[in-house]
């Protein structure tokens, strides 16, 4: 994975959305999204994120796997039955 250096003017995306570096300050920075909300952020933070999201969409999508079929149709289950006893005098 190749280093990542942000430049002011840069666009990147994070999980808020897609957002410019407008401005750069030691380990901060100053980011800027769409909707004009801007706001100061570690540069290691946002790293991490940018590198999660590459590896993210670098993994094979699971595919389902369907469920084995079972042989013949299915019965209900069996019903109890409520045995009465009778008591026989001698």
């Amino acid at each position: 994975m190749e280093p990542i250096i942000f430049s002011v003017g840069d666009k990147y995306t994070n999980e808020k959305g897609s957002y410019e570096v407008v401005g750069l300050d030691g380990d901060t920075m100053t980011i800027r999204w769409e909707n004009g909300e801007t706001v100061r952020t570690a540069m290691e933070l946002q790293k991490n994120i940018i590198r999660r999201r590459q590896l993210d969409q670098d993994k094979p999508v699971a595919k389902s796997v369907p469920k084995a079929k079972a042989k013949g149709k299915a019965r209900p289950a069996a019903k109890k039955s409520k045995a009465v006893s009778k008591v026989q005098g001698s």
